[in-house]
């Protein structure tokens, strides 16, 4: 009696599996393509603004992840179809496969010089270049307007000098005056020293040596007249 129960205990259950219908593979869709990123990780040196909408460099496809430790991009064409396959695995479009070229305008826009690309399509990396730069040229500038301030300066300060001197000798009889001023030329002094000497001069406290060249004519003749 036992026997016959479990027999017709198997008979139904072989027929309940017979019945089951396998389900069919869940399809996938497109999940865009990989490409090596080789300028380093994408993190600092993939211009990710250039898929902002107000920027003139167009890439021409969406990312969709990075990865910065295998230095990968995953993008998706504009045309991706999204067409549902039933691989194991996703498997690019055909839009999305032929994406290389795309990558490689980028990757060569990326490896550019800063100084003539659009602010808003750098990596971090060339915006760092693009401070450093900045930075340098506003040094640059500083020291411009330092020197310039100092050289004005300069130049005031000699002004105010020479005004000084020219009060001096148009207003004052300056002893010696005439070899001061020959003394001045043959040791190069400066205008300052120069004033220096000629307010000495009319003080008393500087007295010239030598004679001019007429003082000895004078001199001469009168010797001879004698």
């Amino acid at each position: 009696m036992v026997g016959r129960v479990n027999s017709a205990l198997q008979l139904r259950r072989s027929r309940t599996e017979q019945s089951v219908i396998p389900s069919p593979p869940t399809p996938t869709s497109c999940q865009g393509a990989e490409f090596q990123w080789d300028l380093g990780s994408p993190h600092l040196t993939y211009p990710f603004p250039i898929h902002d909408p107000a920027t003139r460099f167009k890439p021409g496809y969406n990312l969709l992840s990075v990865d910065p430790h295998m230095s990968l991009i995953r993008v998706q064409s504009l045309r991706c179809s999204w067409s549902p396959t039933f691989e194991s695995i996703s498997v690019p479009c055909s839009s999305c496969q032929t994406l290389g070229t795309f990558v490689d305008v980028v990757k060569d826009h990326a490896a550019k010089a800063v100084e003539k690309l659009d602010r808003l399509s750098l990596s971090h990396n060339q915006l760092l270049q693009k401070l450093d730069a900045v930075e340098k040229q506003a040094q640059v500038e500083r020291l411009k307007h330092l020197n310039t301030t100092r050289a004005l300066d300069s130049l005031r300060t000699h002004e105010a000098t020479w005004h000084a001197l020219l009060d001096l000798v148009g207003n004052h009889d300056i002893p010696g005056l005439h070899r001061i001023f020959k003394i001045a030329k043959r040791r190069s002094w400066s205008t300052e020293k120069l004033l220096e000497r000629l307010r000495d001069a009319f003080d008393g406290s500087y007295h010239v040596r030598g004679y001019s060249d007429m003082e000895l004519d004078l001199a001469t003749a009168i010797y001879e007249l004698m």
